[in-house]
């Protein structure tokens, strides 16, 4: 027989006690993952109005509200 075999009484309270940590820890992990990519997601929606805006408002005054960084 290849592998491990199933012991009598193999599944106990401490291998019980780390499956359900572990549950949990993968499951806060991709909670954290999702809400990561809601935030990005709400970032890049204002970067976006923000442009827009600031596209709309150059146009209409005639200024450049960006700022520029140089560059050496």
């Amino acid at each position: 027989m290849v592998g491990w075999v199933k012991r009598q009484g193999y599944w106990d309270h401490q291998l019980a006690h780390i499956t359900e940590k572990r549950n949990r820890q993968m499951r806060d992990a991709v909670n954290k993952a999702v809400n990561l990519a809601k935030v990005c997601r709400r970032v890049l929606t204002l970067a976006t109005r923000f442009r827009i805006w600031e596209t709309k408002a150059k146009k209409q005054s005639g200024t450049d509200l960006s700022c520029h960084v140089a560059t050496a």
